[in-house]
This record gives C-alpha cells, sequence and structure tokens, in this order.
C-alpha cells in the first residue's frame, strides 16, 4: 500500500475552479452592495436640495435693498443679502441672510444665519446657525447682474449648484423680485414655505 502525501491534480483543479466561482460571486455581490450605497447617496443628495428648494428659493426671491444698505454680496462659498421678513418673525422688519459653505464630515455644507437688521431679538433658534443640505462634493453660490442698461440694485438670478459625491448635480435657481407678492412665507424655524 502507498503512502499518499498531498493532492492530486484533479483535486487541485477542483479546488481552483470552486475558489474562482466563489470570488466571482463576492465580486458580484460587494459591486451591487457599492450601486446600491451611491444611488443612496444620490437619493439622499436629491431629496434634501428637493426638501430645501421651494423655501430657499421664495426667500431669495424676496431678497431686498432697503434704503442705506449695500448690495447684496455674492463670492462662491458665501453670500450676504437682506430679505423681507419672514411670517414668522414680521416685527423684526427686513433680516440680514448670511449663508457659508462650510466643509464638515465628507463634504461640504451650506449653513444659514438670520440676523435682525435693526437689532432687535429673533431668538437664538432661528439666529443660530442652521444646516440646510450638507454631504455635497460641492456647494457654491453665484449670482448674475442684469444688464448695464437695467438699473436695478438686485441680480438678475442667484443660482446655488450643488455637486453630489456621486450622481447628477442640482441647482436652485432664483430671481429676485422687487416687490413680492406673497405666495409664499419662508418660515425659519421649520425652513420651510407657508402659504
Amino acid at each position: 500500500m502507498s503512502d499518499q502525501r498531498g493532492f492530486t491534480l484533479v483535486e487541485m483543479l477542483v479546488a481552483l475552479v470552486v475558489g474562482g466561482l466563489l470570488l466571482a460571486a463576492l465580486s458580484s455581490v460587494v459591486a451591487g452592495l457599492s450601486q446600491d450605497l451611491h444611488r443612496s447617496d444620490s437619493q439622499q443628495a436629491a431629496s434634501q436640495v428637493e426638501t430645501i428648494a421651494p423655501a430657499l428659493k421664495a426667500l431669495l426671491e424676496n431678497t431686498v435693498v432697503p434704503d442705506g444698505d449695500s448690495k447684496p454680496v455674492f463670492a462662491g462659498d458665501h453670500a450676504q443679502l437682506t430679505v423681507a421678513p419672514p411670517q414668522a418673525v414680521a416685527s423684526a422688519g427686513p433680516l440680514h441672510l448670511e449663508l457659508n459653505v462650510e466643509k464638515r464630515g465628507k463634504g461640504e455644507a451650506l449653513l444659514a444665519t438670520f440676523q435682525s437688521r435693526e437689532g432687535r431679538p429673533l431668538g437664538q433658534f432661528i439666529s443660530a446657525p442652521r444646516v440646510l443640505a450638507e454631504g455635497f462634493e460641492h456647494i457654491e453660490i453665484s449670482a448674475s447682474s442684469p444688464p448695464s442698461a437695467d438699473a436695478r440694485p438686485l441680480p438678475a438670478l442667484i443660482t446655488i449648484s450643488f455637486e453630489p459625491l456621486s450622481g447628477p448635480s442640482f441647482e436652485i435657481v432664483a430671481e429676485p423680485r422687487l416687490s413680492s407678492d406673497g405666495a409664499c412665507h419662508f418660515d425659519p424655524i421649520s425652513m420651510s414655505c407657508r402659504a
């Protein structure tokens, strides 16, 4: 009787084939999970922009230039403007709105801060910086100037661009009005439009 040590060539080939099949199955599972994760990030980004878009657009459309105030400032990652008072704090008069893009965690976040133009208290909940959207690769705030013949003191369009970590980009575009028709009143507590 011969003493056998090791594996035969057939056993080695069978083990390699089975191992290859297991690796192929594992790689397809990992690829599927990766796609689901990217799809989930893209859906979350879209959901954030979809949630804040109506209120932020209405707020930007109600940008005003009160007497003696400077024009709004737009600098890519920063914007300072004056907006008509939201319904929740109408007695405070026009408010200074500051939008800032900050690095947070994996990506960039858009924050909003309100302050009373006349120094009236708004309450810490309203005047504290509020995160509107976060987890984006890049967020940019821009404004296009009106034609030079137009004496309008406000930009023609205000655009906030959101580039997610994966998936398509999103934009919120607002055209400031010189007078509001009152279709939407921004509520800084719920960060939403109130009819």
